[in-house]
Order: structure tokens, then sequence, then C-alpha cells
């Protein structure tokens, strides 16, 4: 058996984090290359994270999300928590 199973296998296509980031699929919240309000990553860095994070836009739609008539804030909602 080979070293790398992946060696010798074709492929068939690629598609980055940066190609799910602007199509969509993923929602960027820090790093390099981050477009949007200044609190997100410090928020992200609040919570301990040191590398950068981004999250499928289905959980971010489905268990984040922007109070209402507020900035700046972003709230979990736990009634959502295990739902898939």
């Amino acid at each position: 058996m080979p070293d790398n199973f992946w060696n010798d296998a074709d492929i068939i296509d690629i598609y980055t984090r940066r190609q799910a980031i602007e199509g969509g699929v993923l929602v960027q919240l820090s790093g390099p290359g981050y477009q949007g309000d200044p609190w997100v990553p410090a928020m992200v860095a609040e919570a301990g994270f040191r590398y950068p994070v981004a999250m499928t836009a289905t959980a971010f739609c489905r268990y984040v999300a922007p109070l209402e008539n507020e900035t700046n804030f972003l709230v979990h909602h736990p009634e959502n928590a295990g739902n898939t």
C-alpha cells in the first residue's frame, strides 16, 4: 500500500475556502481578507480563537442572528441547538 492513498488519485475538483466564502457557502468571521464590521473578529478573538474562523452560512443563519434594532451585537439562539 502506498504511503498516501491519494498520491495516484485523479483530482476531480478543487474548491477552496476562499471560493466557499466568495460563493456564500461559508461566512468568514475573522482572518486575512475579512471584510466587515471590526467587532466581529474582536468577538471571535475574545472567544479564544487564535486562527481564522468561518462557519457555514446555514449554521450562521440558523444559530446566530443579529439582534433586531441593534448594531454590533450577535445573539446565539439556544432553542435551536441540536436541531439540524
